[in-house]
């Protein structure tokens, strides 16, 4: 008979309490150590971050705060505002080379053909940031003379009331003289005229004979309903440096009184300020009893820059500052023929002198650049007989170009001393 098996169970020594105590400590720590907080790993997200952006770069150096009063008496810049974030595109300004660029390239450089084919959609669907956009392509990149006023088409065509007070930059820089005029834009840009209806008479039939009592009929009247483009602030009124004839300082201040509240101007190429361009060599005889002397035509003759005689400029510009009382930033690029008149003074009882502590004294930035640079011929081969002569050019427009920027910055000079012996603005000058 076989022998009776018994299975012995698995019998297992307790261990000891405080080893395994201690064993469960440490396990606990050493997750701890592991585990890191959401702090810890913040920094540590930002320093990789902060690496991979370019690793240090230059300190940002903060400059207090000055007191307005303080600032104006002791004549300092106003404190520049913090700089961008790289990388950081301006809203409506594109950069080069992007679908934007040349879409608007391609519509501006073939603007009639566009304007003929797409003209109802580009006056109907088009984004006004995109409009004003295009306007200014129109005036760099177009190929031909246009055709059809781009102005008309984009701004006054389908536009209501409230997209167009969303208008605030018209660039319409060489389109004096090419596609619209002076006087065109006083039109355009001046107040929006309404018709209404005469309530007098209205509803009453034709009367049966001509000699018959009856009251006025029903009448249009065409009444102003504000300006056509009411929050208007940039205008650009630049010419070409080749076509200046379309340029009137009469017209222009009469179309200074319809956009009055715009706060910047450019001015650029604009001839001398004169009432009568084409009579600077014109002369009048004025009889008299004993000789027939001979009298300048028009307020300004060829030789008044000569004679530092800017009477007629200065006033014409101080026509303009009182129109445009709101303007802040002017641009006078390529006019250094006549920046003296900015600054002259001529006698006390004339009063025809541009007041820069009166209606210009929100004016805080002016551009004065000469509005081109000289370049410097090369030799093409060594028997280039024309090179001495290009050579010889070349150094009287250097001449030149050095005496029109000595001028520009002593203007700023003095309009700075203008501004600090009254307590103005401090004013920062472009060259």
């Amino acid at each position: 008979m076989p022998k009776k098996r018994h299975t012995q169970a698995l019998r297992i020594k307790p261990g000891d309490s405080n080893n395994s105590s201690a064993l469960q400590t440490s396990q606990q720590q050493e997750r701890k150590r592991t585990r890191r907080s959401v702090n810890e790993l913040i920094r540590e997200s930002r320093r990789l971050q902060f690496h991979k952006q370019g690793g240090f770069g230059t300190p940002v150096v903060t400059t207090g705060s000055v007191p307005p009063q303080v600032r104006q008496a002791l004549n300092l810049p106003e404190p520049e505002g913090p700089a961008l974030r790289p990388g950081l595109v301006v809203a409506g300004h594109g950069r080069n080379g992007t679908e934007r660029d040349l879409a608007l390239k391609e519509l501006a450089g073939q603007w009639n053909w566009h304007a003929e084919y797409y003209g109802e959609w580009l006056a109907e669907e088009l984004p006004v940031q995109k409009r004003e956009a295009l306007l200014s392509y129109i005036g760099v990149y177009s190929a031909a003379r246009a055709r059809v006023n781009p102005l008309r088409l984009l701004f006054m065509t389908a536009l209501d009331e409230e997209s167009r007070a969303e208008v605030m930059r018209l660039d319409l820089t060489g389109a004096i003289g090419a596609w619209t005029t002076l006087k065109q834009l006083h039109r355009d840009l001046g107040p929006a005229v309404a018709a209404a209806e005469d309530e007098r008479g209205a509803g009453m039939g034709v009367p049966d004979a001509w000699d018959e009592d009856h009251p006025i009929g029903p009448q249009l009247q065409r009444l102003p309903s504000g300006p056509m483009f009411k929050n208007l602030q940039h205008l650009s009124l630049a010419l070409s440096p080749g076509q200046m004839s379309g340029a009137s300082w009469k017209d222009l201040i009469q179309l200074a009184g319809k956009v009055s509240t715009i706060t910047s101007l450019s001015l650029a190429f604009w001839p001398l300020p004169t009432y009568t361009p084409r009579a600077a060599s014109s002369r009048v005889v004025v009889p008299s009893a004993t000789s027939r002397p001979q009298v300048v035509y028009g307020g300004t003759n060829m030789y008044s820059p000569f004679d530092d005689d800017w009477r007629e400029s200065a006033g014409i510009l101080r026509s303009l500052s009182r129109a445009l009382y709101c303007l802040k930033w002017l641009d006078l690029t390529g006019c250094a023929s006549w920046f003296p008149a900015l600054t002259w003074t001529g006698e006390e009882v004339d009063h025809v002198a541009l007041d820069w502590n009166g209606w210009w004294r929100g004016v805080q930035q002016i551009c004065l650049a000469v509005g081109w640079e000289p370049i410097e011929p090369q030799a093409k081969s060594e028997e280039d007989h024309e090179y001495e002569r290009r050579k010889y050019a070349y150094e009287k427009e250097r001449k030149e170009h050095e005496t029109l920027a000595g001028t520009a910055k002593t203007v700023a000079e003095q309009l700075r001393a203008i501004r600090r012996l009254e307590g103005g603005k401090w004013m920062e000058f472009q060259f």
